[in-house]
């Protein structure tokens, strides 16, 4: 019993489901989509070019909504990551200045897979 437990808590610690708010990371990821986001994706190593990542920000934009936002990696240099939009005109990312390039640890986690709708989940 006290392992089921333990291994429950822990996988509630180490993933989350988050839902897509806006349309900057589309045709990737779409408003509305669910993703599985692994929280402890970069406790042992950096983000890589490419990974999708969650980060928190208050800095808002009518098209990127959400208090999470979802960018893609474009490099990482000295604990730092640049991460980018997949629609340049839309949302904000490591372009504007009030975001900026992100501390490794501002990073809450990489998306790993889109889940819903469930007729494009797949692996990210």
């Amino acid at each position: 019993f006290f392992i089921g437990v333990l291994m429950s808590v822990l996988g509630m610690v180490a993933v989350s489901c988050e839902q897509i708010s806006g349309d900057s990371m589309d045709p990737l990821l779409a408003d509305g989509d669910v993703v599985l986001v692994s929280r402890l994706a970069y406790i042992t190593q950096e983000p890589k070019t490419g990974d999708i990542v969650a980060f928190q920000t208050n800095v808002h934009s009518t098209e990127d909504g959400g208090h999470v936002r979802f960018k893609k990696v474009s490099y990482v240099r000295d604990g730092k990551a640049y991460v980018v939009s997949e629609n340049p005109e839309i949302g904000i990312d490591s372009r504007d200045a009030a975001v900026g390039m992100l501390s490794v640890c501002e990073i809450e986690g990489r998306a790993i897979a889109r889940i819903s709708p469930l007729f494009q989940a797949r692996l990210l």
